[in-house]
């Protein structure tokens, strides 16, 4: 199946049944086994069974039944009016706020049909595959192979075996979660789907009491002098930075440290046989951007500080750099598909780039329509 990297988005439909509380998931529980006949549940018996979550998302019936209808509709897949309940439950829990091992718990005793504490791999396998189905569907990821469950859950019962926690051809409980942590595919999904956005969360506009509101996208002109500079040579010390630099209080501080043998040596301006390597970026620029770090289509973080664009792998903890621009970057914006990223500068006139984030190779350069800087 393997690793799952970044964080999950999710369909309008679902995101007000994420977050839920162990509470509310009990509920829904009592409220299924009143409700239903059967694993599978109509629109009608849904909707009385999310009508326990009135409370909880703090709305009356009817915004309650529209809400659960439009779940219905992301669950329905082969629209034929029936959705398995267990796989809303189960991806419910897993999308919950509650702890990852009560997650878990609660997931597998919904599959635990005899209620020993114990479970068969055909019960593991459905489990996984119940949950997954649910979660893929709410957020539109691709579903892992069956086989590919299958295979994950006899690594499960192989690697139980081994430390003696089987009984009678079925696993505990307890023995199935403390795997699923230890598991790098497993526990990389279950990081992928923890802490979803929160539910009907609104986007307040700065006010201008803010504190930092007179600085949103504002950017000081440079002068002729400094970009011209720049527009040379962007990573070079200046006349004016090197004049600027000779002014400051430690230049004189050092000046003792001079070697007395180089005092009168004339300076070797001969091309050093080494260089220098960008290895890593510890800064990013939230002063005066927002919204400006993303996930890419590959689970890599995206952003931007100074002059470069920043990609981060967290499970390699590897990061690699665009360096298309001359001037430091002041706005950036991420493709729907995850994959292209446009990002912009200031400067006397301020190119955006768009570039690929697999190839780090710029796609498109576009000037000539702003001054002074992109926000």
């Amino acid at each position: 199946m393997g690793q799952k990297n970044g964080k999950a988005a999710f369909e309008e439909g679902a995101v007000p049944f994420v977050n839920l509380s162990f509470a509310a998931l009990e509920r829904l529980w009592e409220a299924f086994n009143d409700v239903a006949d059967g694993f599978g549940v109509s629109q009608y018996e849904m909707e009385e069974i999310c009508s326990e979550l009135m409370d909880e998302l703090n709305v009356n019936r009817t915004k309650m039944n529209e809400k659960t209808s439009g779940l219905f509709r992301l669950l329905d897949t082969d629209v034929n009016d029936l959705v398995d309940a267990l796989e809303f439950l189960a991806a419910a829990a897993l999308l919950s706020g509650m702890a990852t091992t009560d997650k878990l718990e609660f997931i597998l005793n919904a599959y635990d049909f005899d209620g020993s504490q114990e479970l068969s791999i055909d019960e593991v396998t459905l489990a996984m595959k119940s949950t997954l189905t649910g979660l893929c569907k709410l957020s539109r990821d691709r579903m892992p192979r069956e086989e590919e469950l299958e295979g994950k859950a006899n690594h499960c019962f192989e690697t139980i075996l081994k430390g003696g926690g089987a009984n009678g051809g079925k696993v505990y409980i307890g023995r199935v979660i403390d795997w699923a942590f230890d598991d790098p595919e497993v526990r990389s999904w279950l990081d992928y789907f923890d802490d979803a956005p929160e539910r009907d969360w609104v986007v307040y506009p700065m006010q201008r009491h803010e504190i930092d509101f007179g600085f949103e996208g504002s950017h000081k002109e440079k002068t002729e002098h400094q970009s011209a500079d720049m527009r040379n040579d962007p990573f070079r010390f200046t006349s004016l930075a090197n004049t600027t630099m000779a002014k400051q209080g430690w230049t004189s501080s050092i000046a003792a440290l001079h070697p007395a043998a180089y005092a009168d040596a004339a300076p070797d301006l001969s091309v050093p046989d080494t260089g220098l390597e960008l290895e890593w970026v510890h800064g990013y620029r939230g002063d005066d951007c927002k919204g400006n770090v993303r996930y890419t289509h590959s689970g890599e973080m995206v952003w931007h500080s100074v002059r470069v664009g920043v990609l981060y792998n967290a499970l390699e903890h590897r990061q690699r750099f665009f360096m298309g621009h001359s001037f430091e970057i002041t706005a950036f914006a991420l493709h729907p598909n995850k994959r292209f990223v446009a990002t912009a500068e200031a400067g006397e006139r301020p190119a955006i780039i768009v570039w690929d984030t697999v190839t780090l190779e710029a796609i498109s350069t576009l000037t000539g329509f702003h001054v002074h800087s992109v926000v």
